[in-house]
């Protein structure tokens, strides 16, 4: 099974349907600038699974939006994206600074922190455990994983009492959402229900 990052962002922040941001170009550069200032390693085949779980996670949690305007496809290798795969062999210099979004950054931040110490291996078994790199490669190689496929895969579960909670509610129950994004139903009585008036003294 798939391990999906703890922490969440609020479903609000995420709401857009266009992708947040420009070019899949400045998500690379970001996991590049963020690698540099932690000493660490980041190869090209690192960088395309990073890119690959920070769109999924993003198009889990936004319920469909893209991170980036990006296309991943199912490769013998993993998942690529291939505007970045095809500007690291051509040595294409990028803009110094990425154009990043709040929203985006914040995902950034999130895969980074639960995948970036891992090697390659471990996040080729991580990603081959969505079952979404595998199922496209049966299609034929280099074809797309699919927007809604990671929407499926990387949306947070909902728990078990959730699952449970009736679908019906009144007109004045005030919608309202946990501390990890998920949408709950805050319920209020109709009718305010009195206390019994306490006893009098000396009877």
């Amino acid at each position: 099974m798939t391990r999906h990052p703890s922490a969440t962002l609020a479903p609000a922040t995420l709401a857009s349907a266009s992708p947040a941001v420009r070019s899949s170009l400045d998500v690379a550069l970001w996991f590049t600038s963020r690698a540099e200032a932690a000493s660490a390693t980041l190869s090209a085949r690192k960088l395309q699974q990073l890119m690959y779980l920070a769109q999924a996670v993003y198009v889990g949690r936004s319920g469909g939006a893209k991170l980036m305007p990006a296309t991943f496809l199912a490769s013998e290798q993993g998942p690529v994206e291939p505007t970045v795969l095809v500007a690291l062999d051509a040595g294409l210099a990028v803009t110094p600074q990425p154009m990043v979004s709040k929203a985006a950054r914040a995902v950034l931040e999130i895969v980074w922190h639960e995948y970036g110490s891992q090697s390659t291996v471990q996040l080729g078994r991580l990603i081959a455990a969505d079952g979404l790199w595998r199922a496209t490669l049966e299609r034929g190689a280099n074809s797309e994983i699919t927007a809604e496929a990671m929407r499926r895969a990387y949306a947070p579960a909902r728990s078990a009492a959730e699952r449970m909670a009736p679908k019906r509610a009144s007109t004045e129950n005030t919608v309202r959402f946990t501390a990890d994004g998920r949408m709950v139903l805050k319920w209020a009585p109709k009718r305010r229900i009195e206390k019994p008036a306490a006893s009098a003294r000396g009877t």
